[in-house]
């Protein structure tokens, strides 16, 4: 069965003013505006070609009917990206660490908003330089000829997130 979203709505609330009874406060069942008011939890039906069966939506509605935010997930962490080539130094193997950065967005968005600035791919140059003049040791012992590390990607470091607020 393929329904739009305005005939699912239609279907599942066919009052339409309903909607505008609840922000005009001229509900007269004081347990209806309670009910309102309070946190509403409801699955949507399985006809439904916008959600999965298994989705649950929750809001929380004030007295007037507007939908407020209950939580936010502010949180303060350190980001660290790590080349982990074995022929690196330790002292070299850090190519960008930004610390305490305050954030509401999961670990990769964070990531993500980090390279937007464009700090990261400076500090990513910056390391290629360097490894452009790191020996590849395993090459020396096997050939010994001198091999020098090729410029490494982003995708092939690794991102450290850790929360520490």
């Amino acid at each position: 069965m393929n329904m739009s979203s305005y005939d699912f709505f239609q279907k599942e609330y066919p009052d339409e003013d309903y909607e505008n009874k609840i922000l005009n406060k001229e509900i007269d069942n004081e347990e209806e505006k309670s009910t309102m008011a309070s946190l509403s939890t409801r699955t949507t039906p399985k006809d439904n070609p916008l959600l999965s069966s298994n989705t649950t939506v929750k809001q929380n509605l004030n007295t007037t009917g507007d939908k407020t935010m209950t939580t936010r997930n502010i949180r303060t962490v350190n980001l660290t990206l790590n080349d982990n080539d074995t022929n690196l130094d330790l002292k070299n193997t850090l190519v960008f660490q930004a610390t305490l950065v305050r954030t509401e967005h999961s670990d990769d968005k964070t990531i993500q908003n980090l390279l937007m600035s464009g700090k990261v791919q400076t500090a990513l140059e910056k390391h290629n330089e360097g490894r452009a003049s790191t020996v590849d040791k395993s090459i020396l012992k096997t050939t010994g000829t001198k091999v020098f590390l090729d410029p490494v990607a982003i995708w092939d470091l690794e991102w450290k997130v850790i929360c520490v607020a």
